[in-house]
């Protein structure tokens, strides 16, 4: 099942839940799930890739990183901000770990950055995994050859 298809089923099943009771999480998430279903599908054709939700999905989810940097910074609640970016990753591949990509570095040969940035593109892809591209290249200029 597409993750786009994941998200309007769990709006459902959200405006379901809000309708059921009135917890203020409820419809926080409607609230989310429905922005994110328009920004990612605005014409309602149901035509969105899995790697179209991935990019709106990060574009959300940084844009939430920034908002919580400075909410703190003024003192402001950032709880539900925290839930959204939680809700948010759910929906993400999981994040390589420094110690993956350092296993991936020493487990491959590579003799220019360029060819390490796209081989790992690749593997995470394959594997379902989200790559931190500036952490990788700074690891991967350690090993290159």
């Amino acid at each position: 099942m597409s993750i786009f298809k994941i998200i309007k089923d769990d709006q459902l099943q959200a405006r379901k839940n809000l309708a059921k009771g009135n917890r203020p999480e409820d419809k926080l998430r409607v609230k989310l799930l429905t922005t994110i279903i328009g920004e990612a599908d605005p014409f309602g054709r149901n035509e969105v890739t899995d790697e179209q939700i991935t990019q709106k999905l990060k574009k959300f989810l940084k844009n939430i990183e920034d908002s919580i940097k400075s909410y703190e910074q003024r003192k402001i609640d950032t709880s539900d901000l925290f839930l959204e970016s939680k809700w948010i990753m759910d929906y993400l591949p999981k994040p390589m770990s420094e110690d993956e990509m350092i296993s991936f570095l020493e487990n491959n040969e590579f003799k220019k950055i360029g060819q390490a940035m796209g081989m790992v593109n690749k593997y995470s892809k394959d594997h379902d995994l989200m790559v931190d591209k500036a952490k990788f290249a700074e690891l991967a200029m350690k090993y290159i050859k």
